[in-house]
């Protein structure tokens, strides 16, 4: 595989941030990447990470702009802080039920930028269902105008386990057709990246042996040491 522009996206989840920003303030250097925070720290994030190459995003965002609707986070919310990414469909936030076809277009009207998350469940991925199941989470796309997809298979995330290297080559390949044949001449508009358990020993023959324009990075990210020898090991510091 040749050298290529790839992307590493982290995924702090819910866990106090402050320290780790700090960290990677110190630590980026001339590496790039994004993070993505909890709602309550994005403001102090962008402050943390100034005149880095860090980018920060948002964990989540509501189906709806405004209204009665206690306790979330809109597309305007984020974009009046100045948020510009955010993650959609994440399988650690698709069980509240939110309708990931009004989120993607909430983001587009605020002009956000999306990491759209799909993954199978473990019972698909082992019935050779995952297409299937795939292409039903991939319906709720109805622009790919700022959206990236983030292949995360449910099955593999905090589990240690990941698909082997066709696998996932053979998803990235299927979700690059599919995207062709439903969005035709827009595909180069749309980075696919992957999640599931990507650490620092894993991730330089994945990216070796795929066609991924980038990873979402969950547990490793809390740790930005380690998070740098990833990017490294990735090609994207010289």
């Amino acid at each position: 595989m040749t050298s290529r522009a790839f992307r590493i996206v982290g995924n702090l989840k819910m866990h106090l941030p402050r320290g780790i920003l700090q960290e990677y303030g110190e630590a980026v250097d001339q590496r790039s990447l994004s993070l993505m925070v909890p709602h309550p720290y994005l403001s102090e994030a962008k402050k943390l990470c100034e005149n880095t190459g860090i980018t920060i995003g948002a964990q989540d965002v509501s189906a709806y702009q405004e209204g009665a609707h206690t306790g979330e986070v809109s597309a305007n919310m984020l974009q009046d802080l100045g948020v510009t990414e955010v993650l959609v469909g994440h399988s650690e936030t698709r069980h509240r039920g939110e309708d990931v076809t009004l989120q993607l277009d909430s983001c587009r009207q605020s002009g956000l930028s999306v990491i759209y998350c799909i993954g199978e469940d473990s019972v698909s991925y082992e019935n050779g269902e995952t297409f299937e199941y795939l292409s039903t989470q991939l319906e709720a796309v109805k622009s790919l105008e700022g959206v990236s997809i983030a292949y995360e298979p449910r099955w593999s995330i905090g589990t240690g386990k990941t698909p082997s290297f066709k696998e996932i080559e053979n998803v990235v390949v299927w979700i690059r057709a599919w995207l062709e044949t439903h969005f035709p001449g827009n595909l180069d508009k749309t980075s696919v990246l992957y999640g599931g358990s990507i650490n620092q020993n894993n991730c330089f023959e994945i990216y070796q042996n795929t066609s991924l324009d980038g990873f979402l990075v969950g547990g490793v990210s809390l740790k930005p040491a380690v998070m740098m020898e990833v990017i490294d090991l990735c090609k994207l510091y010289s």
